[in-house]
């Protein structure tokens, strides 16, 4: 019982402090009751759409602005990539040539040499053929007793001028 009269007890209190969601019925009201203040959400609410739509409009802006700017300088270095590789290109290309060059010059001037040389063969051949018997080395050693250098006679074979001091001692020689 108690808790039904203290049940009650809220009720009423909750009747009485109830506020009023309606305003009070005037049957000739020149304002309108309801959406007194829809015009200014509204217009509050435009706004901030506009706001909304000119930031992202920006923000798009930007965004392109951003991707020309990076897409230009992506070409700038792309650019100097290539203009780059093609001087390295170039200077590569010069060195192969003055490489070729170098090396055809020089297998002209070994080519001219050995022309050259062929010729003198072929002269002193031509002079070898003209010439007497006396040129052979045989023919010259009779002129000369002695060898110049190692003064041995001619005709030595295999016998030295040094004389073993003791048989024993193979080693040690002494000039005779």
């Amino acid at each position: 019982m108690e808790e039904t009269q203290c049940y009650k007890r809220a009720l009423d209190a909750q009747i009485k402090n109830k506020p009023s969601r309606l305003p009070p019925f005037e049957p000739d009201s020149s304002e309108p009751i309801f959406g007194k203040n829809e015009g200014e959400l509204m217009v509050e609410k435009h706004k901030r759409e506009q706001n909304y739509m000119k930031h992202q409009l920006e923000a798009a802006a930007n965004h392109k602005r951003k991707a020309i700017l990076h897409q230009l300088v992506d070409q700038r270095q792309d650019l100097q990539m290539l203009q780059r590789t093609q001087r390295e290109h170039v200077a590569d290309r010069t060195a192969e040539l003055e490489r070729v060059k170098r090396i055809n010059q020089c297998l002209q001037e070994d080519w001219e040499r050995c022309a050259a040389m062929k010729k003198q063969r072929d002269l002193e051949e031509k002079a070898f053929e003209r010439a007497s018997d006396k040129l052979f080395l045989l023919d010259q050693c009779e002129k000369y007793p002695r060898c110049k250098q190692c003064q041995r006679r001619t005709s030595n074979v295999g016998e030295s001028n040094l004389w073993p001091l003791n048989k024993f001692l193979p080693g040690s020689r002494l000039l005779v």
